[in-house]
């Protein structure tokens, strides 16, 4: 998979052995930035133990990893599906593309905050 940012949107192309597919995604440069840095701060170990001493622990967001999986995989997710291995360009998205999350976390009886 390949992200390309634009400024009102940003695009998704995914390849594989029998199809491709070309998606927008309805974030742009600036949205997708804001996101991915909200989503990378849960990832943070040293930050969480600093929360987590303050008394106001900051966990990895479900519901974020989520949501950015409904919006940078979502839309190729049936081109995707079946694959064994998915190999993504992540200097566009600035994620880890393991830590997204794809099933919804209320479904999994995680609570809201």
């Amino acid at each position: 998979m390949l992200y390309a940012t634009g400024e009102k949107e940003s695009y998704v192309f995914a390849v594989t052995r029998t199809s491709a597919a070309w998606k927008p995604i309805t974030l742009g440069a600036s949205a997708l930035s804001k996101k991915v840095a909200a989503f990378r701060r849960g990832l943070d170990v040293e930050a969480l133990q600093q929360s987590a001493e303050g008394g106001k622990p900051v966990l990895f967001d479900l519901r974020l990893a989520n949501d950015l999986y409904i919006s940078l995989i979502g839309p190729v997710e049936e081109v995707i599906r079946d694959a064994r291995h998915v190999l993504v360009a992540r200097a566009a998205i600035g994620a880890p593309a393991s830590r997204i999350v794809a099933g919804n976390p209320a479904s999994a009886g995680v609570a809201d905050p």
